[in-house]
């Protein structure tokens, strides 16, 4: 799921830094993600910022 958050964000020109700032995430927590599952409600707020389907990360 991290792998594909990056990507998202690169191409929107969006840091994972910047998107854990606006959402109010503890810094670093989005990179954890590849080892531990967040909750729904976490993916559903990274889908809304993105404006992507919450499907395209999942």
């Amino acid at each position: 799921m991290y792998g594909r958050i990056k990507e998202i964000c690169k191409k929107k020109k969006i840091t994972i830094s910047k998107l854990e700032e606006e959402l109010k995430f503890s810094q670093g927590s989005v990179c954890k993600w590849g080892a531990i599952s967040p909750s729904v409600e976490k993916v559903k707020k990274v889908a809304d910022y993105l404006e992507v389907d919450i499907n395209k990360l999942l």
